[in-house]
């Protein structure tokens, strides 16, 4: 296969896993003050190969999730996960005490027009994990 379509055919099976039930994230630990999740989250990871497998993070849109823009988010560099993004620049909830990871409601969440596809890239970055090339 051509390294030219393997981008797509990643987001597109990404896509596909973020609607499985298992993968859906029903609450945070330790945020007692954050009883209902504002959209459908979901975690997990995807099989790249027998030896390799990427995490993805998707937060549905906040405002119309069946026809708002999907925003996908690589974190430039190797060795930067993307993950993270989501609780300190555009989710829905910022990490307002990293020490204690307290959150709290962010009003100017990219969440609010737009469903959030974050990939920890490449393998061994983040929460991804397996041999890399």
């Amino acid at each position: 296969m051509q390294k030219s379509f393997l981008v797509p055919l990643l987001l597109a099976v990404t896509f596909v896993l973020a609607q499985k039930a298992e993968h859906e994230v029903l609450s945070f630990p330790f945020q007692d003050q954050i009883t209902k999740l504002s959209s459908r989250w979901y975690s997990g990871y995807f099989d790249i190969s027998r030896y390799k497998s990427t995490h993805y993070f998707f937060i549905e849109s906040l405002n119309k999730p069946e026809s708002d823009p999907i925003l996908v988010f690589f974190n430039g560099g190797p060795g930067a996960p993307s993950t993270p993004e989501a609780f300190l620049n555009i989710g829905p909830y910022l990490c307002a005490d990293p020490n204690n990871f307290y959150l709290t409601e962010y009003e100017d969440s990219w969440a609010k027009n737009a469903s959030l596809m974050f990939i920890d890239n490449p393998i061994g970055v983040g929460l991804s994990y397996g041999e890399r090339d």
